[in-house]
């Protein structure tokens, strides 16, 4: 109590603080040290135990720590602020973009030697072809008199250079990648910047890399258990019991994406090894551009950990895991050997300082502070506080898209006195949504009555439970009700016009990944037209079903630009109102005739509300698709449930009792052939579905086309079966998800981009149109950012924050 009280206390007082600065809208100077970044986030801190160790994709705000802090082989250099014409939309000069190396010394790619970082100087004039240097690069405008992207890569015309074009060509035919690590360039420190550690200095070497290796791939726990048997290792019950309680380490496969890469990991890990040696397993080359760049770029997977001093300490890791439950439990457990160090951590701030044994450029941040509200607040609250606080460079940047209209405009009129530039949030591997619909309920108590179940899922509520052979008991009409009531409602009406709607689990940014990827097609929402198609019945027979060929996606946007779209009731219609609500009446009057007696249909449909605000206009908008349903039925009777606690998501997701569920995995690679395999893999629900599906479309080829070859090759391997029981076939699909998952990425390998954009849309057909309102992107490349007039800050790259790289002018 006391906390929340000094939380309050603080917030009220900046609260009063920063409207008092706004009677006066000048700028003030608290904070006068232009070498200090701060910045204020309204989430919690995410930096709890483990912090280094925790995947870079499953945290923006710990990825960028991590990018800092983390020694690394080699990242991505990135120059420059880039220079915008705001007023036509034009970068005058991007930022330039090139791999750097850290304590990387030389690549070898079968016999091809990279010795170099070195690139060619950028030249943004418009001199005639037979006058321009050849030791200038002079990139081509594409923008009228500049540049479409804020950033922009800078080749050399060194053929041993890492940015020379003969690099990237050498990764897509790698058979062996050999990586001889510079011994000699730093040493390790501790969380005071000193360097003796016990009395001694311990140079960074490639056994570091490869214990760090080690460390990440010791996160799963089945490799964990697989490495002590191995090892004669026996394991602590009670260190490795807490361990297990740390959500975010848990179940990581880094063993199994490596080895979907054909690497030979025993190779990779061999501590007599002078350097880093990533050998094919099956001695033949591969494409490891991508393998390459999520090793060393975006990952923290062979991020450097101290070999010499665990070693000292533990004496040795090959007899036990001690050090591995120690490590980095606290950021004074772990060592640093890079740009930064943490020097401190609380519970609503993060404090990091410069390494200056590691980076002697005068001009970069010297410290950084990352300060979180423990207790998040408003969005426009909070957009509000850091509005006026940066007026007062109490904190370093400003996200434009926090403020409110009247703050923005004021922004864009003033626009010369303010360091505006580019951001953008990058969705590769987390999920874009968590919770999916629920194809068979088997809690025994649910949030939905009689009819509602045996319309939808053809069982009475109390029957449905993990005996039920959902095989059977599916009827074409259970599987066109459920999908129609959730086609029903144009979600672009329920969001207000906020961005685009994203119904799919895919990452928005997934990379489009096949042998002919198109040319306008270069991650996942460059297709929305494709992937946003559902399947919407038309036609529902006992053993049949059909379905209307639709542009579902453009046509319900287009309502929003009708002379009529300020009638809500008219905005919330789907463009296929007619055709669904006319199917769904019929399959309600239907069961009606069958059972005059049922009671009404209920049913509850839970909104995940945890990182949202309910507001009066959400609850308008709630109450007018209610009436939609009525007057399509007047027998359809939904009840919203705001989901806005803990205990509550637990409950309706879950528990499996209610219409939707918590549907949660990871994506080891961030494409799209990886998202179809793990999807299918595993959700033995949706597979049954599909099959089921598939059963019922016979007499048309052209409905799930490749989703059904997908389901003939699954089947071929009688892996599978869907005709016992529910439970037992649950956990013989969970026990085969990686024979099974192989099978579909062969079978991936050898169809168009097209195609898996097709299974994309089927997967989203029957999982993702849930009713939320989180169910939005923005499809807009760039968000504003307002950065001190003294900062110049390249742009971040895919998602790649480098503070490192900015420049105090």
């Amino acid at each position: 109590m006391k906390k929340n009280i000094l939380i309050l206390s603080s917030m009220l007082a900046l609260f009063t603080m920063t409207s008092a600065i706004s009677i006066s809208c000048k700028f003030n100077n608290f904070n006068e040290d232009k070498k200090k970044y701060i910045q204020k986030l309204n989430i919690a801190n995410p930096y709890l135990e483990y912090g280094s160790s925790i995947p870079n994709f499953k945290n923006q705000n710990l990825k960028e720590i991590n990018l800092m802090t983390g020694a690394k082989v080699l990242r991505i250099y990135s120059k420059n602020q880039p220079k915008i014409d705001f007023r036509d939309n034009i970068v005058l000069r991007p930022t330039e973009l090139s791999y750097k190396f850290e304590y990387g010394n030389s690549i070898q790619i079968n016999d091809k030697l990279f010795n170099s970082d070195d690139k060619l100087n950028v030249d943004y004039q418009n001199i005639e072809l037979n006058k321009q240097d050849p030791n200038k690069y002079y990139p081509s405008k594409d923008k009228g008199n500049g540049f479409n992207n804020p950033y922009l890569f800078v080749p050399s015309k060194n053929s041993m250079s890492i940015n020379s074009k003969q690099f990237i060509e050498s990764l897509r035919k790698a058979k062996n990648i050999s990586i001889s690590i510079n011994q000699r360039k730093n040493y390790w420190i501790n969380w005071q910047g000193i360097r003796n550690i016990n009395n001694k200095v311990h140079w960074v070497n490639v056994k570091d890399f490869k214990l760090g290796l080690l460390r990440m791939l010791l996160l799963n726990k089945n490799f964990r258990r697989s490495w002590a048997l191995k090892n004669n290792i026996t394991l602590n019950k009670d260190k490795e019991q807490e361990f297990l309680k740390q959500n975010q380490l848990n179940n990581f496969d880094l063993f199994e994406y490596l080895k979907s890469y054909n690497v030979d990991v025993h190779k990779l890990l061999d501590f007599n090894d002078k350097n880093l040696s990533i050998c094919s397993a099956d001695n033949i080359e591969h494409d490891w551009v991508d393998l390459f760049n999520n090793l060393f770029i975006h990952s923290n997977y062979i991020d450097a950990m101290p070999y010499e001093i665990i070693n000292e300490k533990y004496k040795d890791f090959l007899t036990n895991l001690d050090w591995f439950y120690e490590y980095d439990k606290t950021f004074k457990d772990r060592y640093y050997a890079s740009y930064y160090f943490i020097n401190e951590v609380n519970v609503d701030e993060i404090k990091l300082l410069k390494n200056f044994f590691y980076d002697k450029n005068k001009k970069s941040i010297s410290k950084i502070d990352f300060q979180f509200n423990t207790l998040p607040i408003s969005k426009n609250t909070f957009g509000m506080q850091m509005y006026h606080a940066f007026l007062q460079n109490i904190v370093t940047t400003l996200n434009f898209d926090d403020l409110d209209i009247n703050q923005q405009q004021e922004i864009l009129h003033k626009y010369n006195d303010f360091n505006i530039s580019y951001t953008r949030n990058v969705s590769k591997n987390k999920l874009s949504n968590n919770i999916t619909i629920n194809w068979m309920p088997t809690a025994n108590k649910k949030f939905f009555n009689d009819s509602f179940s045996m319309l939808a899922y053809g069982l009475k509520a109390n029957q449905l439970n993990k005996n039920t052979n959902i095989n059977k008991i599916l009827k074409s009409k259970n599987i066109a009700f459920l999908l129609l009531i959730h086609q029903l409602i144009n979600q672009y009406g329920m969001l207000a016009n906020q961005g685009d709607i994203w119904t799919s689990q895919a990452p928005s940014d997934l990379d489009i990944s096949s042998f002919d990827s198109g040319i306008n097609y270069h991650v996942l929402k460059d297709s929305m037209v494709n992937i946003f198609k559902p399947l919407i019945p038309k036609s529902v027979h006992e053993n049949s079903l059909d379905f209307i060929d639709n542009s579902y996606y453009l046509a319900n946007k287009k309502i929003l630009n009708d002379l009529q779209s300020s009638n809500l009731d008219y905005k919330l219609k789907s463009a296929y109102f007619q055709e669904i609500s006319k199917q769904l009446n019929d399959i309600i009057k239907k069961f009606y005739e069958q059972y005059p007696d049922a009671a009404d249909i209920e049913f509850d449909i839970p909104l995940n509300f945890l990182n949202l605000q309910f507001n009066n206009q959400r609850q308008n908008v709630l109450e007018h698709i209610k009436t939609i349903f009525k007057a399509v039925n007047k027998h359809l009777k939904p009840n919203f449930v705001v989901i806005d606690d803990l205990a509550k998501y637990d409950l309706y997701f879950n528990q499996d009792a209610s219409i939707y569920c918590n549907n949660s995995f990871e994506l080891l690679k961030s494409n799209t052939k990886e998202f179809i395999a793990t999807a299918i893999a595993k959700n033995y629900k949706l597979f049954l579905i599909f099959n089921k599906i598939s059963s019922l479309t016979k007499s048309n080829s052209f409905i799930l086309e490749n989703t059904k070859k997908i389901l003939n090759e699954l089947n071929k391997t009688k892996l599978i079966t869907n005709n016992e029981i529910f439970n037992k076939n649950l956990e013989d699909y969970n026990k085969n998800f990686f024979i099974i998952k192989s099978i579909i990425l062969k079978y991936l390998e050898n169809i168009s981009y097209q195609d898996q954009l097709n299974i994309i849309n089927d997967i989203n057909s029957l999982l993702s149109y849930t009713f939320s309102f989180e169910n939005i992107i923005k499809t807009v490349g760039f968000s504003k950012v307002i950065y001190q007039k003294f900062i110049n800050k390249p742009i971040s790259y895919d998602g790649l924050s480098y503070l490192q790289d900015i420049v105090i002018e």
